[in-house]
């Protein structure tokens, strides 16, 4: 298959065709494993803590609660401290190691960056699919974190799952040659910096892209303290939105839900295969919410999906909040037909 890629710059604009080499395919498929990985390694939280196994071993308090303590709120049931550092442990490790991950792939390229998030997740997985006591368990968690700033069953299986897509990732990236624009940017061999170029687009005639990097490369350079300019009055509108879109995204609380999907069909009074078959059913219409809005994005806009997202969010949280407090309440569970509406 060719492709059509057009390059500006400090030229006239070149058009040429590329094709779609065998580099680009596999680096689309480190890229999904990554993502994966952040998926899954977030998603699971929810069901494992939800299996009546798990909770047995790590967390027999809230078991107890749980099952056996009918003047427990509903919404008190899983209020532990060990259980929510289980669950945060995760992130706080993926905020602190994605710091460290851009100053590595700004100074080694992305190859050592991927590659030791990969061993990050295999061992985290590990860990955690042999853990005997809470210790290990978050120890487990933690080192999954790492590899998230780098990139009806049993909980053992679920946690060790993630071994699969970070052996893929680990692989691919030793496949995967150091990227063009890394190895520019490092001062490194650019007659093997343009090699590269050349595979990845299938042809030979790349040399105004090539130029292209070159001068970006040296522009970035001159540039002191990037974080200071984007500080700048004419940055701001960039910097607020940046911070404000993710940031409102979260508080809106849909991430809440989703996370903890499992665990809030078990409090409304669903069974353990019921909770988790219905976290599945909501991953898949999430999923296909989002292709949808990957076909008609170009036709709609941005600020349209946008507004649709925040509109339905809005819309369905509300919802989800007027039935639980008027029919759920604190102790007891809803009736069937209120919570298959639910």
């Amino acid at each position: 298959m060719a492709v059509s890629i057009a390059i500006g710059g400090s030229h006239e604009d070149v058009q040429y065709n590329g094709k779609i080499t065998w580099l680009v395919l596999l680096s689309c498929v480190i890229a999904a494993s990554g993502g994966l990985l952040f998926g899954y390694d977030t998603g699971v939280t929810g069901g494992v803590t939800s299996m009546e196994p798990f909770l047995k071993k790590f967390f027999p308090g809230v078991y107890s609660k749980m099952e056996n303590d009918p003047n427990t709120s509903n919404y008190c049931k899983f209020d532990s401290q060990l259980l929510t550092a289980f669950s945060s442990s995760l992130y706080m490790s993926g905020l602190i190691a994605s710091f460290s991950a851009s100053r590595l792939t700004r100074d080694y390229g992305r190859k050592p960056s991927i590659i030791i998030g990969g061993v990050a997740f295999l061992a985290g997985a590990a860990i955690g699919g042999v853990a005997y006591n809470i210790y290990m368990l978050i120890c487990g968690r933690l080192l999954l974190g790492v590899g998230v700033g780098f990139a009806n069953q049993g909980w053992r299986i679920s946690l060790s799952t993630a071994a699969i897509p970070a052996s893929i990732l680990i692989v691919g990236a030793l496949l995967l040659p150091e990227t063009p624009n890394s190895l520019i940017q490092q001062g490194r061999d650019q007659h093997k910096a343009k090699t590269i170029l050349q595979r990845i687009r299938g042809i030979e005639n790349v040399q105004v892209e090539f130029d292209d990097l070159i001068t970006a490369s040296e522009a970035s350079r001159t540039i002191k303290s990037p974080f200071k300019n984007i500080l700048k009055r004419r940055y701001r509108p960039q910097l607020v939105m940046s911070i404000a879109i993710p940031f409102f995204q979260q508080v809106t609380g849909i991430t809440v839900i989703s996370f903890y999907a499992p665990i809030l069909f078990r409090t409304i009074g669903f069974g353990e295969s019921e909770s988790l078959l219905s976290a599945v059913i909501l991953s898949i219409s999430g999923t296909g919410m989002t292709i949808l809005a990957s076909l008609i994005v170009d036709k709609l806009g941005r600020r349209v999906i946008f507004h649709i997202g925040g509109i339905l969010m809005f819309v369905t949280q509300m919802v989800i909040a007027v039935i639980m407090a008027v029919k759920l309440k604190d102790q007891g569970a809803l009736s069937q037909g209120v919570a298959f509406y639910l």
